[in-house]
């Protein structure tokens, strides 16, 4: 029996690498991943030194042959809290997820990777098994099953299938009517223009095409292209009559078959049927056109639709919404559903059964909604309320509405500028919807233009480095400097930092910049030391994306090694928000760099992300306390707890600075309350780097200047 189990475990084990493309063990505690290798029939680890798992899912998410349409999910996915957030609220059940990758950088066409994920273990153990498997093949088959079959109302009636015949030639298509009237319903037209007009209506219909290359106006060539590249009309297979040099051709376009002429009604047939048949072996008919137990249409359906309606009734004033229903998924039980899906599912038929409108409504993704309609913003508002409201349920989460659609802009293009308009309310609890403004507009076209600059911008040295003083609160003297990055556009001229450091750090293009000014600051320090200057410690902002490379430390020592400079020098500083997920873990990077040497100082304390008790578990140096507090020192309550903050501190043996201090009045006042030093416009500015040098020689430490 033994021997029979261990060949029946030798054949399971072939069969999965056969099956799957690559295998992933992922420790989601430990955020670190191997590939599955099978040696000898057995699985075997193979541990991926380099990388941890959400490194990985992003590297994915931001490589340039992901599709850009998938990068948002992928970005989830890397979010290693969320995925064990899901896996433990889910009891352990395995999801999936697909993503669309480019074939190569310079192809078109993208395959489709689908990935099984089976979480085991559990609270204190949690491991992600990850199977991918490319699929494009089977996708691309199960699309023709669903798409091109007949409407229910044929099926039930007599079961015959509609074939759509594509040829110039009259003769030629009255002989294949003739051979197939009998198990079809037939369509005609006379050329590739007619065909792809007809497909507009009849697409849902029909279950083959069967079409000549040659013919005039749009040729098979031209018609197969056409179909390739819509959504829907994609699914359905085409059988090409061509001679034989003209097949490869036809394949690359996406053909599924081929006759030639004279026809044989017997292999005809066959062929057809064998398509029928490969269609139909499919459980999951209708799905690609509507979300499943629902009339509401999939995305690529509702793409499709759109395009026509704006095509078809131009004259119609159509809007765009987004309605992101993910707040309901907090409260669902609440309101009477045993799931979110169920809940999800009840508010699509309640939006698609609003009356007396033009109204197009489709799955977005799992928690939104697209809805293409000629209603007015606040009579969709109004009209959404109330049909929410006669089922005993609240208006929540957030719309957004791009409003006078222009069939010249793609569905994709609308449909993020709504998602823009929701993103500019996301944090606003009592705000339900906003229109996509020019306001939105204008700042759309400021992240393009950034983003399309910044790579040229540190290549060519845009960005410069600034330092602004620290002092001793209560001596005046000079005793540190904070870095700060700068970018002066030879079209733009400065650019605010408000402006591009939240995009930097929501792209991840913040780790390039924060190795900039680390790697300018130790060249400077060194330029500074040889000219025997008294260099005081300047603290270097430190961002998640940066602790997220496995050799962040030893990237950071490198020019410090080149440079001959001890890291007394320099201070990691790093924000409070960046302590809100993965405490203990940014912790032990952070006692590593201690170990090395560099003094960590928080930055931006009191704003609210982190509790009390990450004080005691991080190893901190400096506490940099907002520069709200200086702001609004005579409010009684925010002058409180800085107070309090500053005593907290002195008991953990923290340095203490404060930060956007404008007057020496309020330097006084603040240095009484027991702050360590002062850092802001009362002493100077941010400084460039030759003002800073001169600045550290009429400052010698020892002075009070």
């Amino acid at each position: 029996m033994d021997s029979i189990l261990s060949m029946f475990q030798y054949s399971v084990n072939n069969v999965i690498f056969k099956r799957y493309r690559s295998i992933i063990f992922a420790d989601l505690i430990a955020d670190s991943f191997s590939y599955v290798s099978l040696e000898d029939g057995e699985f075997v680890l193979q541990p991926k030194e380099a990388e941890r798992a959400s490194t990985y899912m992003s590297f994915l998410a931001e490589s340039p042959l992901t599709h850009d349409d998938d990068r948002e999910l992928l970005r989830t996915y890397s979010n290693i809290e969320h995925v064990k957030d899901q896996v433990l609220k889910s009891s352990f059940k395995p999801f999936y997820l697909t993503y669309r990758r480019k074939i190569s950088f310079d192809d078109t066409r993208y395959s489709l990777t689908y990935i099984n994920a089976v979480p085991i273990g559990d609270e204190k153990h949690l491991y992600l098994i990850l199977f991918a498997r490319d699929i494009t093949t089977e996708f691309d088959l199960l699309k023709r099953d669903v798409i091109g079959k007949l409407n229910k109302e044929d099926v039930l009636n007599n079961g015959r299938r509609a074939v759509l015949i594509v040829d110039d030639d009259e003769f030629s298509r009255e002989m294949l009517h003739d051979m197939l009237e009998e198990d079809f319903n037939i369509y005609e037209a006379a050329d590739g223009k007619e065909a792809l007009n007809m497909l507009e209506d009849i697409y849902n219909e029909v279950s083959v095409i069967i079409s000549d290359i040659n013919m005039p106006n749009v040729n098979g060539f031209e018609m197969l292209e056409k179909i390739n590249a819509d959504p829907l009309f994609s699914s359905i297979p085409v059988i090409a009559v061509t001679s034989d040099n003209e097949e490869e051709r036809c394949l690359q376009l996406g053909a599924a078959d081929f006759v030639n002429k004279p026809y044989n009604r017997a292999v005809l047939l066959s062929r057809i049927n064998s398509i029928v048949r490969l269609r139909e072996s499919s459980s999951a008919l209708s799905e690609i056109e509507y979300v499943a137990k629902s009339n509401i249409y999939t995305r690529q359906a509702f793409i499709h639709h759109y395009k026509n309606a704006l095509s078809k009734h131009s004259e119609i004033d159509w809007s765009l919404i987004v309605y992101n229903i993910n707040e309901y998924r907090k409260n669902y039980e609440a309101l009477g559903f045993d799931d979110y899906g169920n809940c999800a599912l009840a508010i699509g038929a309640i939006i698609n059964g609003i009356n007396g409108y033009h109204l197009l409504v489709g799955k977005n993704n799992e928690n939104e909604f697209v809805i293409m309609t000629d209603m007015k913003t606040n009579d969709f508002i109004e009209q959404l309320t109330l049909a929410l409201n006669a089922d005993e349920l609240p208006l929540l989460g957030k719309i957004g509405i791009y409003e006078h659609l222009d069939k010249k802009e793609g569905a994709y293009e609308a449909i993020n500028n709504a998602k823009e308009a929701i993103d500019s309310i996301y944090d606003l609890y009592d705000v339900h919807y906003h229109i996509y403004d020019e306001k939105l507009r204008l700042r759309k076209s400021k992240i393009l233009l950034i983003e399309s600059k910044m790579e040229e911008a540190l290549s060519n040295d845009q960005f410069v480095v600034h330092y602004q003083p620290k002092h001793d609160a209560k001596t005046g003297e000079l005793v540190g400097a904070e870095a700060l990055i700068r970018w002066l556009s030879p079209e733009y001229g400065f650019m605010s930092p408000a402006d591009f450091i939240p995009l930097f750090e929501k792209n991840g293009f913040i780790a390039k910049v924060d190795e900039y000014v680390w790697d300018r600051t130790c060249f400077n320090i060194r330029k500074w030391l040889d000219k025997g200057i008294d260099v005081v410690p300047i603290s270097i902002n430190t961002s998640r994306n940066d602790f997220s490379r496995k050799d962040f430390l030893a990237r950071r020592m490198e020019p410090l090694k080149e440079n001959e400079l001890d890291p007394k020098y320099l201070h990691m500083e790093v924000t409070e928000s960046l302590f809100s997920e993965d405490v203990e873990e940014l912790s032990e990077i952070l006692k590593t760099c201690k170990d090395a040497g560099f003094e960590i100082e928080m930055d931006d304390f009191g704003t609210g992300y982190s509790s009390l008790n990450i004080l005691t578990t991080l190893p901190l140096d400096v506490l940099k306390l907002d520069m709200s507090f200086a702001k609004h020192f005579d409010d009684k309550r925010r002058h409180q707890v800085f107070e309090i903050c500053v005593r907290l501190a002195k008991r953990l043996n923290l340095k203490t600075v404060s930060e956007g201090v404008e007057t020496l009045e309020l330097a006084k006042r603040i240095a009484d309350m027991g702050v360590d030093m002062i850092q802001g416009y009362c002493y100077s500015k941010a400084l460039s780097e030759k003002e800073f040098e001169a600045y550290m020689i009429s400052h010698k430490r020892g002075s009070s200047k």
